[in-house]
């Protein structure tokens, strides 16, 4: 949140999947940004993520936890 997004952006999720997850921000070509893992305890999630480096643009974020993975589609303005 929020979306679009000026300069930072966080990631708020709820999955009941318990363990390591991986967050890839990729650029509208398909291009590697960003790459963070850590570890994911609890059934909900945040993670705040900076932007203010980034071209205005679409951004995909992928998020993997335990292989399970969701997109997010992100603006930045």
């Amino acid at each position: 949140l929020p979306n679009p997004v000026k300069g930072e952006f966080k990631l708020i999720g709820k999955s009941n999947e318990r363990g390591s997850m991986e967050v890839k921000v990729y650029n509208s070509e398909g291009k590697v940004l960003r790459d963070m893992r850590f570890d994911k305890p609890f059934e909900y999630f945040e993670k705040q993520m900076q932007f203010a480096d980034l071209k205005s643009g679409i951004y995909f974020i992928k998020i993997w936890i335990n292989k399970k993975s969701y997109v997010v589609r992100v603006i930045k303005l």
